[in-house]
C-alpha cells in the first residue's frame, strides 16, 4: 500500500516537474527534479537526496547506523513530491510529532495533500497540511495531557526540592507552619511517587481533612 503511495507521488511529480521551490524554507532543486525524500531528524536536521529510496547513507549525517533506531529517538521519515507529501512514524513520538508539526508549518504549510502513516500501531491519515497539522497537533496535546505533572529528575537536591514545594503548599491550605510532626510525614518520604501523592492529597482535600492526613501514623 505504501509503495503505491509512493509511485502515484513520484507519477505526480514527474508529470509536473516543478523549476522553483515553494515558500523560503524549502530548498531550490534543478528543474525536472521530481521526487525527494529523507529525514527529519530527532535534533531538527533535515537530510534529503532524490528519489524516494529510504537512503539509509543519510542516517551517517546523524551519526545513526539503523532507521529503527533512528525512528525510536523521534526521527520522521518523508518523501516529497511536488505537490504531495508522505510522512511515516514508527509510532507517536512527541518530538516527531513537534518535528513534523514544524515542517508542515514553515516547510509544506501549503501543500494541498498529505499523507500521514504511522507503522506501529498501524494508522493513516490523508488530508491538506492545514488538517494534519490540526490531528498531529490534537495528538501531542494528548499525549501531554496524558503524561500528568512533569515529574523531577530524581536526585537529593531535587528530592528537598519537591518536599519543600509541598510544605508550602501544605502551610499555605491550612494557614499556619506545620507541625514537627506534620513536617516529619513529608520528610520522611523520599520517593517521587510517595511524593507525588501527597501531593496530589495536598492539593485536593479540605483544610480539615489535610491536617487528619499529615497527621496519620
Amino acid at each position: 500500500m505504501r509503495l503505491l503511495r509512493i509511485a502515484r507521488a513520484a507519477l505526480r511529480a514527474v508529470r509536473r516537474a516543478v523549476t522553483a521551490p515553494r515558500g523560503g524554507a524549502r530548498p531550490a532543486r534543478p528543474a525536472g527534479a521530481g521526487v525527494y525524500s529523507g529525514w527529519l531528524g530527532p535534533d531538527g536536521r533535515v537530510e534529503e537526496g532524490p528519489g524516494t529510496a529510504i537512503h539509509v547513507a543519510l542516517l551517517a549525517r546523524f551519526g545513526e547506523t539503523t532507521k529503527d533506531g533512528f525512528f525510536a529517538k523521534g526521527a520522521v521519515r518523508y518523501v516529497d513530491a511536488t505537490e504531495h507529501v508522505s510522512l511515516e512514524f514508527v509510532g507517536e513520538h512527541p518530538v516527531a510529532l513537534r518535528h513534523a508539526l514544524e515542517a508542515l508549518t514553515r516547510r509544506w504549510a501549503d501543500m494541498p495533500e498529505v499523507d500521514v502513516e504511522f507503522l506501529a500501531p498501524p494508522g493513516f491519515l490523508r488530508a491538506s497540511s492545514a488538517e494534519v497539522r490540526e490531528a498531529l497537533g490534537r495528538r501531542l496535546r494528548a499525549i501531554a495531557d496524558s503524561a500528568g505533572p512533569e515529574r523531577p529528575t530524581k536526585s537529593a537536591g531535587t528530592v528537598t526540592a519537591f518536599q519543600q514545594q509541598i510544605i508550602a503548599m501544605a502551610q499555605q491550605k491550612l494557614g499556619r507552619p506545620l507541625t514537627a510532626q506534620e513536617h516529619a510525614f513529608i520528610t520522611a518520604r523520599g520517593g517521587f511517587l510517595a511524593l507525588e501523592a501527597i501531593r496530589d492529597t495536598v492539593t485536593a482535600v479540605t483544610p480539615s481533612e489535610l491536617e487528619a492526613y499529615l497527621n496519620t501514623g
